[in-house]
């Protein structure tokens, strides 16, 4: 063999090697990953930050020996100034824009089109193909048939949508176990591994890059790129959930949220790229006006479970696999801020990893707004209920009152305009906006019980009578004591968020200080 067509077979097993270390994903072929997302509006924005150290001819491909030659080596260099390597590995069937790799000098790098990527990835499933090639069987020509067959399948996954690839994956498996059944000796393990490999490429899409890098070199990479996220629809619950007597109350508090526009505040967002690397990092900020009152890494199989049940699980499965995770105590601040180092076991459909945060208002925010307003209201409709017979019932100054009570609403508006003006009015919370609603119910109904009963307005023959009595001083009370029962628990609220911000931020502060 020439020196030229060697490198051509080096640097096409070099890409390979790199390939099967990046679907195995046991050694975690990159050093660290920073996974930067930011959910808004249905759309997930992800920036990846790769730094890679990628491995000499030597350690990728050891059992070649002319790996071991330096003159080799420089001649591969000079003769492969762009390397092909996979970079990325994604889900068939999701939808991605923007996808783009880019260099620490910001160049934008190369990313392989369809027909490319699926050579390559066709390579990686050859390499195991091979070894049912070369092992000895004494089988008949159905059989034979049947296995070349069963080759073909295989080795056109990458070419194929993802329920027709799913439905070869298995085929071929199936055939290909029939005929060592019959006769055709495989080394032990080769038909799991061909097993594993076939399934993992027919739901999986492998990204390619061209990098202009050299074996041995180190390298960081910036991915970017958009997928489609709902974050107010939670992944759904796993079976046997020990929430069950309690997930009609969480649906009926999302509904009633969904009803009147408010926008989630608890988000549960699929980790990316924790299985191939060493250490994680993952970051997030948080929608304006807010902050992050709780985050930490959760088990896919303990999303609705309490949260000492989610803490417990994830802290067996970091034990069991030598894993560690910090960043749940690092709560408070815009921007949540989790590490993660050995994850690479927590990528199986039993241990899938997601960063769970949980966004609560900046004090003092529109709650201490609203808690004035539904104060002022309250003492306002006190004034009016203890003053109800002079004001309501004397010819001269219900006219007075009534205006009042139509500026009411107004003076309500100016007092949340810079609420409302800024992109955290889709983000107000739910009691603030039944304080609202119970501010303006009272005024609407104090403002009709006194145009009523003063005769301003005369009932049409046939006026149910008791809708006439029903706007009354008694019916005043009932709103005036349901609204100050509302202002005191929205105090009581604005206490307590106050004091969780303040505590979430000392304890951030003494452990940097200390």
């Amino acid at each position: 063999m020439t020196v030229d067509a060697l490198i051509k077979k080096i640097a096409k097993a070099y890409s390979t090697a790199l390939a099967i270390r990046l679907v195995q994903g046991e050694d975690g072929p990159f050093a660290r990953v920073i996974e930067h997302v930011e959910v808004d509006h249905g759309e997930c924005r992800r920036k990846l930050i790769l730094d890679w150290h990628l491995p000499t001819l030597a350690e990728a491909l050891p059992a070649e020996k002319s790996v071991s030659d330096p003159t080799f080596v420089k001649a591969f260099n000079e003769a492969n100034p762009v390397l092909v390597v996979p970079i990325h590995v994604m889900r068939r069937g999701r939808l991605m824009t923007d996808f783009s790799v880019e260099d620490q000098r910001g160049e934008q790098l190369y990313v392989c089109g369809r027909t490319e990527w699926a050579e390559r990835t066709t390579w990686l499933l050859k390499v195991l193909w091979a070894l049912v090639d070369i092992a000895p069987n004494g089988l008949g020509d159905y059989q034979r048939n049947r296995i070349a067959l069963a080759k073909r399948q295989y080795l056109s996954l990458p070419t194929l949508g993802k329920r027709e690839a799913s439905v070869n994956a298995r085929k071929s498996i199936l055939k290909l176990r029939e005929a060592s059944e019959s006769g055709l000796l495989l080394h032990p393990g080769t038909l799991e591994r061909i097993e594993v490999l076939g399934r993992y490429i027919a739901a999986r899409h492998l990204s390619w890059v061209h990098l202009t890098r050299h074996p041995g070199e180190t390298v960081r990479l910036t991915l970017s790129y958009r997928t489609r996220f709902a974050a107010e629809y939670p992944p759904a619950p796993p079976k046997g959930s020990p929430l069950r007597g309690r997930r009609l109350f969480h649906r009926t508090v999302e509904w009633a949220r969904r009803v009147v526009g408010q926008e989630p505040f608890r988000f549960w967002v699929p980790l990316s790229m924790h299985s191939f690397c060493r250490s994680y990092h993952f970051t997030m900020p948080s929608p304006t006006g807010t902050y992050f009152k709780e985050q930490r890494f959760v088990l896919h199989n303990t999303l609705r479970q309490p949260q000492k049940d989610q803490e417990k699980a994830l802290g067996k499965f970091c034990a069991e696999n030598d894993a560690q995770t910090l960043g749940d105590r690092d709560a408070g601040g815009p921007v949540a801020h989790l590490y993660g180092r050995n994850l690479r076991k927590a990528a199986t459909n039993d241990h899938l990893l997601y960063a769970y945060a949980y966004v609560r208002e900046r004090p003092p925010g529109t709650t201490a707004a609203a808690t004035w307003l539904c104060f002022f209201s309250a003492a306002f409709l006190w004034l009016f209920y203890g003053a109800w017979d002079p004001l309501v019932t004397s010819p001269n100054a219900g006219t007075n009152v009534t205006a009042l009570f139509v500026a009411l609403p107004g003076f309500a508006s100016i007092w949340f305009s810079k609420a409302f003006q800024q992109e955290i009015r889709s983000r107000l919370p739910l009691v603030n906006r039944v304080g609202l609603l119970l501010v303006g119910l009272s005024t609407f109904y104090a403002l009709v019980s006194t145009m009523i009963n003063r005769g301003g307005v005369t009932a049409p023959d046939g006026w149910p009578r008791f809708l006439a009595d029903s706007f009354s001083r008694d019916g005043v009370r009932v709103f005036t004591i349901v609204l100050s029962l509302w202002a005191l628990f929205l105090f009581s609220r604005r206490v307590l968020f106050h004091k969780c911000y303040q505590r979430l931020q000392n304890s951030v502060v003494k452990r940097y200080m200390s």
